[in-house]
């Protein structure tokens, strides 16, 4: 299963979904209009891994992610770790 980053940004979450029309993968976010509890509560651990990293990794692996795409668009400007836009 697929998770892109960033997560929980509805401008990106609708873009996930729509570059999703190019993979065709299970995902674990996007947007819909409707938000189950499981998601919002890996997208709050996830928006800011930096507090609390084990909780984060935990979260992540009981999610099912198989495969990770990191926008590094998205994080110009972020003060490092911020993924870097290659």
């Amino acid at each position: 299963m697929l998770l892109e980053f960033p997560i929980g940004d509805i401008s990106w979450e609708l873009r996930h979904v729509y570059l999703s029309t190019f993979h065709w993968r299970r995902m674990v976010n996007g947007y819909s209009g409707y938000a189950p509890r499981r998601y919002l509560e890996l997208r709050d651990a996830l928006r800011n891994p930096y507090y609390d990293p084990d909780g984060a990794w935990r979260r992540l692996r009981a999610s099912g992610v198989t495969h990770i795409v990191v926008h590094g668009d998205a994080y110009r400007g972020v003060a490092p770790p911020a993924p870097q836009a290659g």
